[in-house]
């Protein structure tokens, strides 16, 4: 039951980041006029480091004070790696590519 919960939630948000990686080219390259209501979104991802132990599906339940607080930790240190990347992308543009990851 818990695979069929993450296959669904996958499929949906890989469904809308496909849709907003649409948009966004309609847009980008002038396809759609200004009265269709439809405006590009900009996009941010902060993402764990893929090689982490400390991510692996079965530690989804560990609640320990521990591990918690080693999961605070590592989100401070990449968002500061992210803020000092990206920070000037805030409100200007997207600092991912949506259509490379999702489309």
């Amino acid at each position: 039951m818990t695979r069929v919960s993450q296959v669904s939630f996958t499929s949906a948000f890989m469904r809308e980041m496909r849709a907003i990686a649409f948009v966004t080219d309609l847009i980008e390259r002038d396809l759609v006029s200004p009265e269709a209501g439809l405006r590009k979104i900009h996009m941010h991802a902060l993402a764990p480091d893929a090689d982490d132990p400390s991510f692996d599906v079965a530690q989804r339940f560990n609640a320990s004070l521990p591990f918690l607080e080693d999961l605070r930790d590592k989100g401070r240190a990449a968002a500061e790696v992210w803020l000092a990347r990206s920070f000037a992308k805030i409100g200007e543009g997207s600092s991912i590519n949506v259509a490379g990851l999702f489309g």
